[in-house]
């Protein structure tokens, strides 16, 4: 059973060094009284006396100054923040990643299906779960700070301007569960219109063949006016959520002042002019800084099935199990011992029981669906057996025992060099040696070392694709060597040659094959197997 790491505000904390998070609480803080500067300075100016040279010198000084000090502090709070969403998405991608590589070696995965997590299900935890805890944190200290500011102003004024502000929050507060319940209805109505649309594509020419056009048409058109119907009585929920927002916003915005003003004028609390004018572009800011931290709660929550992920060991960064065995002196034989395997309540074989000692050969052969295939997956661990087990050098198989060589060879857009050595290091003098064996030396050239392999090996043919995978096995040394199918896709020359290499390799070699070379076979003393399906694999 999995455990699963939650990516939370402790997760975070970890992923950031001490200095830069100092550095987002000191920039945050400079930079959180933006918003009230405005307020402040015109709230000054209205009380000040122009005849005075030094308080006007003063007025200048304070207001280029606060203005410079926020926006500098606003600058380097925004570089810190990109440079802790730098951090947290490269530890995001990698959990992301370990997880989708460690599933890939039990389950069917699709190359999409990982490049979509690692890249746009990273990325969408980054704008509204990473971005919205720095805005959390900046807003939270323009919120607290501004309400401190406010009511050390004038406590029973500003008071009455945030109170009046809240009312402004009333319509979104009381039309959010419907216009939750119109977006969802809106959502599975774009739902259902793109599952029409990928049927019909999908099966556009059966459809042709068959006369189905009309009615697959009509469906559509049905499903198309349903889904836009529902998004126009979404937007225009919206729209009269908003219009009664903005005549709240309106009487919220007018009715603090008309107070403030019948304070002024009989002399109550202390008001001034200079007090009214700074409330009025102030205290917005405390409401707006609410109903920010409101969305953005609504973005972080968004994200939470997102931010599990469970718990793994990345596989490339783990050694091989044989490296960190103790050197053995069991002869290298290997041991397939009462071998079972059922799929689905089906069974692929059962009781298979086979030895090879090093060097020896065998074909694995027979009609499709009788677990030759099989046979080679589970010696690789990508099956699990049922019962039974599979020992070289009397302990269990591991990785770097054997490398498995199909149809379908694995290559990248990089020279022949890093193709066979995997950015690993050997020596040229190795690396020549290995090509003269597999015959590549003389295909490609005498600088056949820096021939660049392009679009998974599209430059290369299927024979000499199949010999770099075998080159990889040489290099390392590998004792077992599994050929799957390699001749399916091969004329008769490529299949021969590959043959005639495979039986000189100095290893054990097990191939699973539909159609054989029974005389290279016969001449090389290969060994045929056939029916996986009886209780060993027999002659």
């Amino acid at each position: 059973m999995n455990t699963y790491r939650k990516i939370n505000l402790r997760w975070v904390s970890h992923q950031l060094p001490a200095l830069l998070k100092v550095k987002l609480v000191c920039f945050a803080l400079a930079s959180a009284f933006q918003q009230l500067l405005s307020g402040l300075v015109l709230g000054q100016l209205v009380e000040l006396d122009f005849s005075d040279n030094l308080k006007l010198a003063e007025f200048i000084f304070f207001a280029v100054g606060s203005f410079a000090i926020t926006a500098v502090a606003e600058y380097y709070f925004v570089k810190a923040g990109q440079r802790a969403i730098r951090l947290l998405n490269q530890a995001l991608k990698k959990e992301y990643f370990d997880d989708a590589l460690s599933k890939s070696l039990s389950e069917s995965s699709e190359v999409s299906d990982v490049i979509n997590r690692v890249d746009g299900v990273a990325k969408q935890v980054e704008q509204s779960y990473f971005e919205s805890l720095l805005t959390v944190l900046q807003s939270s200290i323009t919120l607290i700070g501004s309400v401190i500011v406010l009511l050390k102003l004038n406590f029973v004024l500003s008071l009455i301007y945030l109170l009046f502000s809240l009312i402004s929050l009333l319509p979104s507060a009381f039309g959010r569960n419907k216009l939750t319940r119109q977006t969802e209805k809106w959502t599975h109505a774009n739902a259902d219109l793109m599952l029409i649309i990928k049927d019909l594509f999908r099966g556009r020419f059966d459809i042709i063949n068959f006369g189905a056009g009309p009615a697959f048409y009509a469906r559509f058109n049905n499903k198309l006016n349903h889904e836009e119907a529902e998004y126009e009585r979404m937007n225009t929920y919206q729209y009269w959520i908003q219009f009664v927002s903005w005549s709240f916003a309106i009487f919220a915005y007018l009715s603090p002042i008309f107070i403030g003003i019948i304070f002024l004028r009989n002399g109550w609390f202390g008001v001034t002019k200079g007090i009214i004018v700074t409330l009025t572009l102030t205290a917005d800011s405390v409401i707006s800084g609410i109903r920010q931290l409101t969305q953005i709660q609504t973005k972080i929550v968004s994200t939470e099935k997102l931010r599990h992920v469970p718990i793994v060991k990345n596989v490339f960064l783990t050694r091989n199990a044989t490296e960190s065995q103790p050197a053995t002196k069991e002869p290298k034989i290997l041991a397939i011992n009462n071998l079972s395997v059922q799929r689905d309540q089906h069974v692929i074989f059962n009781h298979l029981n086979l030895t090879l000692a090093p060097g020896e050969k065998i074909i694995v052969t027979g009609p499709s669906g009788i677990g030759k295939s099989t046979l080679l997956k589970t010696i690789t661990g990508r099956i699990k057996p049922t019962n039974g087990s599979i020992r070289f050098e009397g302990r269990p198989i591991h990785t770097g025992d054997f490398v498995l060589v199909s149809q379908d060879v694995w290559l990248f857009n990089a020279t022949l060099r890093e193709n066979i050595t995997l950015y690993q290091n050997y020596s040229d003098e190795t690396l020549h040696h290995i090509l003269n064996l597999v015959g590549l030396d003389r295909e490609l050239g005498n600088n056949a070392l820096e021939t660049h392999i392009r679009d998974n090996g599209s430059n290369l043919s299927g024979g000499q694709a199949q010999r770099i995978a075998i080159a990889r096995g040489l290099l390392r040394q590998s004792p077992i060597f599994l050929f799957d199918e390699i001749s399916a896709n091969l004329d008769d020359a490529n299949a021969y040659k590959i043959r005639k290499l495979m039986y000189s390799l100095p290893s054990i070699v097990i191939e699973v094959a539909h159609h054989y070379d029974s005389a290279l076979a016969k001449e090389n003393g290969i060994h045929v197997k056939k029916n996986l399906l009886g209780a060993s694999l027999t002659s």
